[in-house]
């Protein structure tokens, strides 16, 4: 069969049904009370949209994309729901609200620009995007495993030893001191631990989070930490500032509208953030000073809301700026 959509009901059977699906794309809506059982593995190249129900334990999604859009989605806290065997995933969480231990395995990207997760873990070849939504707890990031945060809420981070974690915003400081040495949209790396790490990121939204090289388990004294060996980085980025080139003018509001940067957030929060910050660069910041906005920034800021369109996102990528 070239191509199917499925509409779970509650009780159905959906292993036969899935490994009848071997060519073409496949569709599968879980809808409010629905139910994946625990234990399915899901076709190759399955596209999977939740708008609620559950998500069942062992649940596999190999070469496929979820999209998490609203609803309550949970999942059971020993669940994999990208599978140890997995690979290429792609994982869009917009809205709603996940509970449990998400993992991310076998190079599975997630990007969450809204909604809600509980915690998630980054494993082996695996990335993690967020640039909106909220995660309750933190992330857990493991081995080669990559997060870039420019926004949403964040408790706090924890890195494993190899993890990576970059950090997109201004106002970078370890235990309340200014980090020296930053270069607008160049990667600093920070060395230090046994430091709390402070920054605004690019949305606005406070992040703090401890580099603690003792951090124990979930419930510990410590739960946020990073290894020696993970590596964590700030990158020196104007609020509203989306083409990263050090001031906030209508080449970002370009950026926002294509969405150029798949690092920075495309949301009606960042939007604000972009208005509130026209005119701004590094240097007027450093002075103190913020210049009336002219004209053409009057007229600019009027018709936004009559100029956006819809974006498509590009393919997420874990390495590198893209301007």
């Amino acid at each position: 069969m070239d191509s199917s959509v499925f509409h779970f009901c509650v009780g159905f059977v959906l292993v036969t049904l899935f490994a009848a699906t071997s060519r073409g794309q496949s569709v599968v809506d879980v809808n409010p009370g629905q139910t994946i059982p625990n234990n399915v593995t899901i076709a190759n190249g399955t596209t999977v949209n939740v708008n609620g129900g559950t998500i069942g334990l062992g649940v596999n999604l190999t070469s496929g994309t979820l999209n998490i859009n609203s609803g309550e989605v949970a999942i059971g806290a020993a669940s994999i729901f990208s599978g140890f065997e997995n690979t290429n995933n792609i994982v869009n969480v917009t809205g709603g609200e996940v509970g449990g231990f998400f993992q991310l395995r076998g190079g599975t990207e997630l990007s969450l620009t809204g909604g809600m997760l509980t915690s998630f873990g980054v494993f082996t070849g695996s990335t993690a995007i967020l640039t909106g939504g909220s995660v309750s707890r933190f992330p857990d990031v493991f081995n080669t495993g990559t997060v870039s945060i420019s926004g949403g809420e964040v408790f706090s981070i924890r890195a494993f030893d190899g993890a990576t974690v970059n950090l997109f915003g201004s106002n970078f400081a370890l235990n309340g001191i200014p980090i020296n040495g930053l270069m607008p949209g160049e990667a600093f790396t920070i060395a230090n631990r046994n430091v709390t790490l402070t920054t605004t990121l690019v949305d606005g939204s406070i992040l703090e989070t401890d580099l603690d090289t003792s951090f124990g388990s979930f419930s510990g004294p410590n739960p946020d930490g990073a290894a020696s060996n993970a590596t964590i980085t700030a990158t020196l980025v104007l609020p509203g500032d989306f083409d990263f080139d050090s001031d906030v003018d209508g080449s970002d509001f370009l950026a926002f509208q294509r969405g150029d940067n798949p690092f920075l957030p495309q949301t009606a929060a960042a939007l604000t953030v972009f208005e509130d910050n026209f005119g701004n660069n590094f240097g007027s910041l450093q002075s103190l000073s913020v210049p009336e906005p002219t004209s053409a920034a009057i007229c600019l800021l009027a018709g936004m809301t009559m100029l956006i369109t819809p974006c498509r996102r590009q393919k997420l990528s874990s390495t590198g700026i893209i301007l």
